[in-house]
């Protein structure tokens, strides 16, 4: 296995643990919500609905760095990477990632205030 292979599969495995970890905080994060009671505070309720549309995103933009890998790699591009499309998707699902989990963690600190 050449390092560019290497790098493909690592950037694709982080990809697809990217999507995972959203669709389990979600999951998580909705099967607890009516547990917390201070939850009701005007600040926490407020970042959740943000938190859960960035997890969604993050979810839609990890597969669309996927649909552009694949694509690019079907065309015959030697480092699908080098394409403004695939950094881009990558480089917003991140970002809506990490925006959403700052969200929830404002969510969760504020409601155990």
């Amino acid at each position: 296995m050449t390092p560019a292979d290497k790098a493909f599969e690592t950037a694709l495995e982080a990809v697809k643990q990217q999507i995972t970890l959203a669709t389990a905080v979600v999951g998580a994060a909705l099967a607890f919500t009516n547990q917390i009671d201070a939850l009701k505070r005007r600040a926490a309720l407020s970042a959740l609905p943000w938190a859960f549309g960035l997890l969604g995103a993050s979810v839609i933009f990890g597969i669309m760095a996927l649909m552009t890998i694949s694509y690019e790699l079907r065309r015959g591009s030697t480092d699908p990477f080098a394409v403004g499309g695939v950094r881009l998707a990558g480089a917003s699902q991140n970002l809506s990632f990490m925006l959403a989990i700052a969200l929830l963690a404002f969510s969760v600190a504020s409601a155990t205030r």
